[in-house]
Formats: C-alpha cells, sequence, structure tokens
C-alpha cells in the first residue's frame, strides 16, 4: 500500500503569488489596444461588405430572381387613341 504524501508546492504557490499581480496588471494595459484593434476590424468588414454589396450591383446584369416570369408576363391592354379633330 502506498502512504498518503503530500507535496511541498511553496516555490509553485509564490511564484503564482508574484506573478498573478503582473498578470493583471498586462491584462489591463492590453485591453484597450485589443478592443481598439477589435472595433477596427469590425469597421474594416463592414466597409469591405458595403463595397462588395455596391460593386455586386454593377456586375448583377439586373438579374432579378424575383421576376423571373415564370408564367409569362401580364400583357398590357393597348388603348387606341383617337386621332384628334
Amino acid at each position: 500500500m502506498t502512504a498518503y504524501h503530500e507535496v511541498d508546492d511553496t516555490v509553485r504557490r509564490s511564484a503564482s503569488l508574484l506573478i498573478s499581480p503582473l498578470a493583471g496588471l498586462a491584462y489591463v494595459i492590453a485591453l484597450p489596444f485589443v478592443s481598439i484593434a477589435a472595433a477596427g476590424a469590425l469597421l474594416t468588414m463592414k466597409v469591405l461588405e458595403g463595397i462588395s454589396l455596391l460593386l455586386g450591383n454593377f456586375v448583377s446584369f439586373g438579374w432579378r430572381p424575383a421576376k423571373a416570369y415564370l408564367g409569362g408576363r401580364t400583357k398590357k391592354e393597348t388603348t387606341r387613341r383617337r386621332p384628334r379633330d
């Protein structure tokens, strides 16, 4: 049988206590830069999406699937004009 053996982790615990405030400080310092980068990426993505939609309207050649006229076009009634006197 193995006996219960407790490992001495004083070095690990003291290193953790020393490193944790530095990690928090690094997080607080990096947070504004990360948020600015995320906002810039979002803005760039929206601008590129708008440009692609704008260019897509030029390249689409007027294709409108909603107006497929699968049943045929409705014919307009032609009214004849009376000749003027």
